[in-house]
């Protein structure tokens, strides 16, 4: 566990695809790796579940560690890196990551260039299964094109 997983717990949190029991449990998680601050223990013993209070432990605890918390749209780019990552390593099929990359960017008004290919699939899939394994080729190069962005990118 890295740094980068607080990022992308602290984008599904954006998102609401985790809730605050699941980000505590990530930072608890790099406490006992190594990455121990004292904004990460405050994360990690926080008494409350209030959305105020949380958001304003976790911005510090990304501060402390010189991160800083997403934007809905760099919150889903994340995600979907992450999503991208399961199905290369064959933890989520493609078929299955391209609709839960869409379904994690269906609520965000923003537009997406670098998600295209699965957003295209995750919508025209189910009326053209036959063309499945082109699907699934696309899907696989768009994964890993997507992981290897050094950053995430900014709306032009």
């Amino acid at each position: 566990m890295t740094l980068s997983d607080l990022q992308v717990a602290a984008a599904k949190l954006v998102l609401k695809l985790c809730d605050t029991d699941a980000l505590r449990l990530t930072a608890g998680h790099l406490v006992r790796e190594g990455y121990d601050s004292a904004s990460l223990r405050r994360l990690v013993d926080m008494p409350t579940s209030d959305p105020d209070v949380v958001e304003a432990r976790l911005k510090e605890a990304l501060e402390d560690s010189g991160l800083s918390l997403p934007t809905r749209r760099e919150a889903v780019i994340l995600v979907a890196k992450e999503l991208s990552q399961q199905i290369l390593s064959g933890k989520l099929g493609p078929i299955d990551g391209a609709q839960a990359i869409w379904r994690a960017s269906i609520d965000v008004d923003a537009e997406y260039p670098e998600l295209s290919t699965f957003l295209f699939a995750a919508l025209e899939f189910e009326d053209r299964q036959d063309e499945r394994p082109m699907f699934e080729k696309a899907i696989l190069k768009a994964a890993k094109d997507l992981v290897e962005l050094p950053v995430v990118s900014k709306p032009k």
